[in-house]
């Protein structure tokens, strides 16, 4: 839960540094900055729509969650190398790929791992981190944006590495061993920018189930 909160803070403050680093950086439209963001949310559609077609155990549901962290970890990360506006369509659907996948793969998480009885406070939990998580990047890369140059933001910003298996605990069960009391991101808000649409589609998961 700690992971997925971690990604989704710093997505939702690349998302208010993301239009300053289109529009000035890169010298591009406005436009331009709304194709990316739909770029992102079409391959987002497409990697929960992928994901949500597998078949795996709850091993594999595990590393599909954290294999769709370092998909949107990279595309972040790369998004801060782009030399022209044009790249970033490819190193949007890297990272809108995982982003849907990390939706998925943590609403069926939770809804494999968490008891039944147990499921609904999981899920609100793991929204109310998820969207806090979403507000504080926002809150952070306004602040940040008055002092730090917009491709050093998108450069450090990017969220740490998923490792071991600390990232799947983080999303593990209400009640069970040390997971217990941590709740259940994904399932939780969006971004209007990438964290909320990060937050929004696993919000809207966990109350489809």
């Amino acid at each position: 839960m700690v992971l997925v909160g971690a990604v989704v803070a710093a997505a939702s403050l690349l998302n208010v540094a993301e239009v300053f680093f289109i529009r000035a950086t890169l010298h591009s439209t406005a436009s331009t900055y709304g194709l990316m963001e739909s770029v992102w949310v079409s391959a987002s559609v497409a990697g929960g729509w992928w994901v949500a077609h597998r078949r795996p155990s709850e091993a594999g549901v595990a590393r599909l969650l954290l294999g769709s962290l370092t998909l949107t970890c990279l595309g972040v990360a790369l998004m801060a190398t782009v030399p022209a506006v044009g790249w970033l369509a490819p190193v949007s659907v890297l990272g809108g790929v995982g982003n849907g996948g990390v939706n998925v793969a943590a609403a069926v998480l939770l809804g494999r791992r968490v008891p039944a009885a147990m499921r609904g406070r999981a899920f609100a939990v793991f929204g109310a981190v998820a969207n806090g998580a979403n507000v504080a990047g926002l809150l952070l890369g306004g602040v940040l944006l008055a002092v730090v140059p917009v491709r050093a933001i998108i450069a450090r910003g990017r969220p740490g590495r998923p490792g071991g298996h600390r990232g799947v605990r983080a999303a593990g069960p209400a009640g069970h061993g040390p997971r217990a009391g941590r709740g259940p991101r994904t399932g939780s808000g969006e971004r209007t920018g990438r964290g909320e649409r990060t937050g929004r589609a696993t919000g809207q998961a966990a109350r489809d189930r």
